[in-house]
């Protein structure tokens, strides 16, 4: 998953595609899941295709208490 702080399209997809080439690069491994551990409400509906398009099949979130936070 790429960083939730990113503002724009293209360092959403700039951070998937970093991420992706590392991990393959590195690891030989491709994720195909996705964790979020926070609240992803500021996310355009566009962003779920842009995961899966990258290859992502799931998309967890977890939302944790402030007060655990």
């Amino acid at each position: 998953m790429s960083d939730e702080a990113c503002p724009m399209y293209q360092d959403l997809l700039l951070n998937l595609q970093k991420g992706h080439k590392f991990l393959q690069e590195n690891f030989g491994y491709t994720p195909r899941v996705a964790l979020s551990v926070s609240d992803v409400s500021g996310h355009s509906s566009t962003y779920p295709r842009l995961l899966a398009d990258s290859g992502i099949e799931s998309l967890y979130i977890l939302n944790v208490n402030d007060e655990i936070r």
